[in-house]
């Protein structure tokens, strides 16, 4: 288990080779994509699960760019991200299965807004240690190239924005309240509920928000932008470092039971803590 200065020293160095990263994906933005006639093949579009599961050539060299660096600086520690695991024929579930620790990396967390040159669109990468048996998120950064802006956060360290601190809001009447939420369950049969959801919670507070990226959904509970995100069917990738920043900004993530997430759960209901029973209650 690392402590204190270790993590503070890894945030550090992780979040150099992220802002190091910048030039390389924002190679593939384009400030007028309609104008990018050649623009899937500059991108080497593909799909991997599906044919709405997009994934770009700066996917995997913006994944192996943070890889390459992190196995410079910790050699030997095991890294999954999300490019090269899902070729993989093991699932994250048997890789991790004898290990103590491992770094999980997204490179491009809402690729379809990127391929859209959507500005909405970040890298996160997490740290997660076995703790009494339970995998526990030791550090997390996410990081939005296009705003310049880095969420961090270190277990029992507090969250940062650009290195300063970061609360989520004090927001506790749901009328005046703002919501994130997404569509990744209708993969898994729930898209009924979803849009029910959505549109209930819409009718009764400021409105809820669709981003396309988890990360920066979760993060941007954290930073108090908005009060509160839900969302099922998400992979590892989109919601561990998500996770670790907003429980140390103060905020409170469940499942949609109310039992706790975890730092691995794909199934997110993640609030400033004041609102949380009665986004529960909403999502019944």
């Amino acid at each position: 288990m690392l402590v204190g200065q270790e993590i503070q020293k890894r945030l550090k160095i992780v979040s150099e080779i992220l802002r190091d990263s910048t030039p390389l994906i924002m190679q593939g933005f384009s400030a007028n994509p309609g104008t990018d006639e050649n623009r899937e093949d500059f991108l080497q579009l593909g799909t991997k699960s599906s044919v709405r599961d997009l994934v770009t050539r700066f996917d995997k060299e913006v994944e192996t760019f943070i890889a390459e660096r992190i196995r410079k600086f910790f050699p030997g520690e095991v890294i999954l991200g999300e490019e090269s695991q899902s070729g993989a024929k093991a699932s994250i579930e048997t890789t991790i299965k004898d290990i103590d620790a491992f770094w999980l990396i997204d490179p491009i967390d809402g690729t379809k807004n990127y391929f859209r040159a959507y500005p909405f669109f970040c890298s996160t990468v997490c740290l997660l240690m076995k703790v009494n048996g339970v995998w526990t998120a030791i550090l997390g950064l996410t990081w939005d190239p296009v705003r310049q802006e880095m969420f961090a956060a270190g277990f029992e360290q507090g969250a940062f924005i650009n290195g300063n601190r970061m609360k989520v809001s004090n927001v506790s009447n749901p009328q005046v309240a703002l919501f994130s939420s997404g569509f990744a369950a209708a993969r898994l049969g729930f898209a009924d509920h979803a849009y029910s959801s959505f549109r209930k919670i819409s009718e009764g507070t400021l409105g809820v928000r669709r981003s396309g990226t988890a990360a920066l959904d979760l993060a941007y509970v954290a930073a108090g932008r908005i009060d509160g995100y839900w969302e099922r069917g998400l992979d590892e990738w989109d919601t561990a470092a998500g996770i670790l920043i907003l429980k140390e900004a103060g905020g409170s993530i469940t499942k949609f039971n109310g039992q706790d997430a975890g730092s691995l759960s794909g199934e997110i209901v993640a609030t400033n803590s004041k609102l949380h029973s009665w986004l529960l209650d909403q999502l019944i």
